[in-house]
């Protein structure tokens, strides 16, 4: 996938004094999670990031030049209970996930602007409750919709979902159990 970056950031990506953070943007129906690798906040396109000082792990964050759907998996370690319960009951499937690349000068300022390295939808969630909490997500390529089946039936139910008014359908049932001669001559 190609990255847009702009002039700054690329001048920042080449410079031995730029220190580089990771930020996560994870759109929960409740509200977004904006999270970055540093232990203070930080301003990224209006939104604001809080510093979490260590976000865990990032795995799957390879590139190739073939389209294929390739996921992500982020974990978080070291969370509190009461984040986890409220992990327990939110809604994330197919929700957006965003995962940045900050380019930040030796007092800690954002040189240019942050380079979008992963976008996709959040999957699954795995949560741990051993020694300490871990909440696991997996986060699936946009690409990943192109393997899943696309099912659709030919009936009025769903002529009429997706074309309301629509009677081309309103009789398809009924063929079902309609006898229809062949190869016999009826006089």
């Amino acid at each position: 996938m190609s990255r847009s970056m702009t002039t700054a950031a690329a001048l920042a990506a080449a410079s031995s004094q730029t220190t580089m953070a990771i930020a996560v943007r994870l759109d929960f129906l409740s509200g977004f999670v904006r999270v970055n690798s540093t232990p203070y906040s930080m301003t990224i396109g209006g939104e604001e990031f809080i510093g979490v000082g260590h976000l865990g792990s990032i795995s799957g964050l390879d590139e190739t030049t073939d389209l294929e759907a390739a996921g992500v998996t982020l974990q978080l370690s070291g969370v509190q209970s009461a984040f986890l319960y409220n992990a327990l009951a939110e809604v994330y499937q197919g929700r957006d996930a965003r995962i940045y690349l900050v380019f930040l000068t030796e007092a800690h300022a954002i040189i240019a602007d942050p380079v979008l390295i992963y976008r996709g939808r959040m999957d699954t969630m795995d949560i741990s409750l051993a020694d300490q909490g871990v909440i696991t997500v997996n986060v699936e390529n946009r690409l990943a919709d192109w393997q899943r089946a696309r099912v659709s039936r030919y009936t009025d139910a769903e002529q009429q979902r997706i074309h309301p008014g629509d009677l081309g359908l309103q009789y398809v049932a009924q063929l079902a159990y309609k006898p229809l001669p062949w190869g016999v001559i009826q006089k």
